[in-house]
Order: structure tokens, then sequence, then C-alpha cells
């Protein structure tokens, strides 16, 4: 061989490799794994890709312009198993070929990655780099166009960075794109990527303000992987959090409608908006709270719409409650939980909820309430506004509010007392439109209500109650009304609690409806152990019926002229009936015969009889209880 043709051959192998293979206008080795036999992630790592004097190689490549690739994607905190990734988007009107660029990732622990085999990306369209060769549930599904074995993001890392570094046409690399996060400092979660929502931009992708976070939401789904969702858009635009209806904007948009403040066993608290508007609103990043009037105390809770449904439809109501299930029963499931508010049962509290606006929180609703006055008598009742009253001004007037009726029972549970069981019950709509609170009605004048049944001397365990019948045509309010009941004889002071109770609709039902009859029982609305017997209303518990000597009730209402009228009295003597019945008549209610009820018929000690054993409506494990509390009496046998 002559010395020419021999320098010729050398310079061949020693440049270009003469007699191996081309491919992309650089080498492949031969096990093909894209480098040399070297583990150390540089440009020699062979898991990295290949040196720049492989495949990788930025000399001879096409330059990238500065901002053509932009990072639009990063996928940094992956559920377990679930691979990183990084998405690009070529905003140049050229294809471009990511042969030769570097994956760097920055902060305190650096890597990079050589791309060296030839990777298309069309002018428009997205590239995604990636530890697995796909990132879909299984394998093949949402296949990327790189993958890499040497990037590892830092979640912890505030100084964190991924970067890309292309050729620059004149045989070295530049840097086209980078972006700078703390993944765990900025509150982004694991499972979800991180993308920028804005115009594909090398300089717009520098503002944190311009990415969000993908939301957990159906559109956002890309992968399940044994049942744990991955959420993202890769190779996609970017799917943001999309708001179900308007963020309410100003006072009254949303009204609190009803709220359930003293709960039992089973029976979790829960409160009630409503849209009185035409359009969904959607009341995700609002604040609901709770505090006293005065401002000493006050807990809150953003609405988050991953807990649970955040939209009210137009004309519609939202359910919100302290956990998913309502009722143990799972019978009534709020559609959104919170675990940070507890409604006080007693004294002056607030319940409010804030929504942004601009950078601004503005008060959309706020109600005052004061459980105390209702108290324990009306465990698991709700307090309802009346749909007359549908506004954030009218919800602040108490006149518009009342507790939930009898007719509006929607859970009841027993507890596990083998001795003495007691029923309690929910009364409420939860989530649904609210009935109409009663109207005050006319105040009863002189004989237009009758004392029918009294329960003088009660069982352990057991309340007092008394009974009214309002035999007229038009139904009687109490409100204005005054119960005194003392010794025969003695003075009863305007102020003296021990023997006289103002009615209020705070305390039941004050409404005495036409030809019917109403139950009131003293401190609470059960009168039996085991919760199944329920009185109308409840009287001060100060206010006690006396087993012995004559006694006077009387109901007292307020005349147009300002004064008092008497609308029923009736005398009694408890001891006379004991002595006569010889026996113990404890649980006995005393009954006014079916055929003498009337003002002036009551009056007489004749027409009154202590209930007949016919009339057992409560037989608990020692006691039991006679009579017919809120229903018409039996004829008086005697």
């Amino acid at each position: 061989m002559n010395k020419k043709l021999w320098m010729l051959l050398l310079a061949c192998l020693l440049l270009t490799g003469c007699g191996t293979s081309r491919h992309g206008g650089g080498d492949r080795d031969d096990d093909d794994d894209g480098g040399d036999d070297d583990d150390s992630g540089g440009d020699d790592d062979d898991s990295a890709g290949g040196g720049d004097g492989g495949n990788g190689s930025p000399e001879g490549a096409d330059a990238v312009p500065v901002g053509a690739l932009v990072i639009t994607e990063i996928l940094a905190h992956p559920n377990a198993s679930r691979p990183e990734f990084l998405e690009l988007f070529n905003a140049s009107d050229d294809e471009i070929n990511l042969q030769a660029c570097e994956v760097v990732d920055g902060g305190s622990s650096a890597h990079s990655f050589i791309i060296n085999q030839p990777t298309p990306v069309a002018a428009g369209q997205w590239a995604l780099l990636a530890e697995s060769a796909s990132l879909g549930a299984v394998d093949g599904e949402l296949p990327v166009d790189v993958e890499w074995d040497a990037i590892s993001f830092n979640q912890g890392d505030e100084s964190e960075s991924v970067g890309l570094n292309c050729p620059d046409g004149k045989g070295a690399r530049h840097q086209v794109d980078t972006v700078s996060f703390d993944w765990n400092g900025m509150g982004l979660q694991r499972g979800r990527s991180w993308q920028l929502a804005a115009d594909a931009d090398a300089t717009a992708n520098d503002e944190p303000d311009n990415w969000c976070e993908a939301p957990a939401q159906d559109d956002a789904i890309y992968a399940e992987v044994d049942g744990v969702l991955d959420y993202g858009s890769p190779g996609g635009p970017a799917v943001c959090e999309t708001l179900g209806g308007a963020q309410p904007q100003a006072a009254g948009e949303v009204v609190i409608t009803e709220l359930l403040i003293d709960s039992f066993t089973g029976l979790r608290e829960w409160f009630e908006i409503h849209n009185p508007g035409t359009e969904n609103i959607d009341i995700r990043n609002c604040v609901i709270g709770e505090g006293t009037v005065d401002g000493s105390s006050a807990s809150e809770h953003t609405v988050d719409y991953e807990l649970g449904s955040t939209v009210v439809p137009p004309g519609g109501y939202l359910l919100l409650a302290r956990g998913a299930d309502v009722t143990t029963d799972g019978s009534v499931v709020a559609d959104y939980p919170y675990s940070s508010l507890a409604f006080p049962n007693s004294g002056s509290h607030m319940t409010w909820m804030d929504c942004p606006v601009g950078d601004q929180m503005v008060r959309i609703d706020q109600i005052t309430f004061d459980w105390s006055d209702y108290g324990s008598s009306f465990k698991g009742y709700s307090l309802s506004l009346s749909p007359t009253a549908l506004s954030a001004d009218a919800n602040d007037d108490a006149e518009n509010w009342c507790l939930a009726g009898d007719g509006d029972v929607y859970f009841t549970t027993t507890d596990d007392d083998p001795d003495d069981p007691t029923t309690y019950t929910a009364r409420g709509t939860p989530g649904q439109a609210n009935p109409n609170c009663p109207e005050p009605g006319l105040n009863p004048g002189a004989g237009d209500l009758v004392i029918t049944e009294i329960l003088i001397d009660s069982l352990i365990g057991m309340r007092e109650w008394f009974e009214l019948y309002n035999p007229g045509t038009e139904d009687l309010e109490l409100v204005g009304c005054t119960m005194v009941e003392h010794e025969q004889g003695a003075a009863c002071l305007a102020d003296d609690s021990s023997c006289r109770h103002e009615f209020d609709s705070f305390a039941g039902q004050t409404l005495v409806p036409a030809g019917d009859y109403l139950l009131l029982a003293r401190t609470a609305v059960e009168i039996t152990t085991d919760g199944l017997i329920l009185a109308d209303y409840a009287y001060s518990g100060t206010l006690l019926f006396s087993n012995s000597g004559v006694q006077e009730l009387s109901i007292v209402c307020a005349d147009e002229l300002g004064g008092e009228v008497v609308v029923d009295t009736i005398f009694y003597d408890w001891s006379d009936y004991e002595d006569a019945a010889a026996t113990d008549l404890r649980g006995r209610s005393l009954v006014l015969s079916s055929t003498a009820t009337s003002p002036d018929a009551n009056d007489l000690s004749a027409n009154w009889c202590p209930a007949d054993d016919a009339d057992l409506y409560y037989s608990g494990v020692d006691d039991q209880a006679w009579g017919s509390p809120g229903a018409a009496n039996p004829v008086c046998v005697f």
C-alpha cells in the first residue's frame, strides 16, 4: 500500500469510523446502549445516551434557536412506581430534531442525559421525555419520545431546575430553555404534573403564576394503576382546574338556609346553602367559618373541590357537613364534607362564607344564632330559614327562622343501652327546599283554648306534660301568652320562673291548630325515656306541678288593648285522686273526659279522672305510663 493511500485510510479510521454503520450523523457503539461503558451520567455515560463523541455530538448538528423548544409540563413527584416525565413543545415554525440535545436537572444534585437518537418534533407539537418507555397504565400506552435513565428530580430541593441544552450550530450546545421549581415549597401534590397554562414561550414559563397543578378531575386523568390515578396532560394542552360555575362575587349570591347545631350520636352537624340565581355557582376556594359574635374565637375551612362537590345549581342547594355521611345509616350523604368547624350549642355565634374576589375576600353571607335560645330539648332539630326569605338580608332576621317540624323526619336511631334504650330523631330538610315557617297566628281569647290533660306525678326519667285543645276553626298562636302554675291563692310575680313561663318560638311549635291538640312538656320534648313520644313544645324546667294541695294552672294571653286575658284555668289536687284510688297512680295522667272539652266543663272536678289501664302509652324496663298525650281523650268512667 502506498503512503498516500495509507494516510487516507488512517484519517478515515480516526475521524469517521470507516467500516462501521452510520445512524443520524453519529456513531453507534456495539452494545446499542447509546454510549460508552461509563456510568457517571456525563458525556461518556452509556446510561445517559452517549457522549459528545457519539451520536449525541452537537458537532455538525443544525442549530436549535433559543426558545424554539419550550418546557411545558413537569412531573417531579409521581405516584409510587410511576415515572417522572418532562414535556417539550416545538414553538418554532420548523421541525426540530432533539438528537444531540441534553436534558439537565440542577439544584444541589445535578444530572444530565444526552439524546443520541434521531427524535424529530414537528412544529406546534409536543415531545415526551421520561424514565419509562410509556406513561400509560400498560406497556406501550402513551409512548414517550425519549426514555432517559439519568435524570432524577428532587422534590425537596428549593433550587431544583430542569433545562434543555441543544446544538448551537457551532459544534457546541447552548441553553434553549430552563425552568426552576420547588416542588414541595409550591405545595404541588404527588401524582400531579405541573403544566404551563400560558402560551408556550420560554420567557412565560419562567413565571410560576403561568403554571397550574393538574387537577383531580376526570379530564386530567391520563393513567390509573392499581386504583391510583395519575393527573396531567402529557402530550397535549394543559388541563387546569375547571370551575363548575361562576364564583360568588357579591353578598347574597349564595345564602345560608339551614343548619343542624345540636346533633346526637349517629348524626353529624351540617348546614345548607342556596343559590338564588339562574346560573351555576362554584364555591371552591371560598372560606366557610364559625365563630363568636364578639370575634374572640373563630375557625375556618377553605373549600377544596377535591373533597366533594362545590357547585350549587341555580335555584338549588348544596349540603355541607362535618363528615361525608350525615347519618350513620348512609341515607343522607353530604355534597361537601369538612372537618374543622363545630357549631356551639350555647352563646351568640356566627356562621359565614367569604369568597375570593381579586386579591380580597368578600363576605357573601353571614348568619347569627344562639342555640341556647332553643336548648337540648331540640337535639337533632335543624334551624330552618323560611323559603319566603331566601336572601342574605332576610336571613339576618331571626323571625324568618324556625325549628324543623315533626313532619320533616329524615333519620331515627336508638342507642345500644340494653336496660334503657333511647331513640333519637333528626328533623329537617338537608339539601332540599325548606317548608314554610309557621305564620304568626291570632292570640287566643277567653275560652278559645282548653286544658284537657296533665301528667302531674311523673315516672323517674320521664317528664311532666300537659295538653291544650283548640275547639275553634282558626289556628291560635301562643307567642305573647304565658303559662302560670302555682298553689291556689298564692301570688306569682311577673319575673318568677318557678311559676311562670312566657311562650316563645325558640322552644318549639307555638301554633295550636284548629280542632287539634298541642302537647307541652317540661324541659325537653322527649316525654318518654325511649324518645318515642315527643311533645310539640318544651317549657321552663323550673316550673313543676305539685303532687299535693290545690293547684292552679292557667294560660294567660295579651289582649288587643295591651292588657291580659285568662284563656283557661283549671284547679286540681292530685292527692284527692290518689287517696280515692288507695293505690299508687304515679305515671297516670289526669284526663278531662272527651264529653267535657269546654272551658267551663273542665272547671268541674267531676269531669276529670286518672288515665285508665287501657291507655298505656309507655312501657319501660321498670315503669309504665298511661294517658293519651296529644290525642283525644277517652270518656271518663267513674
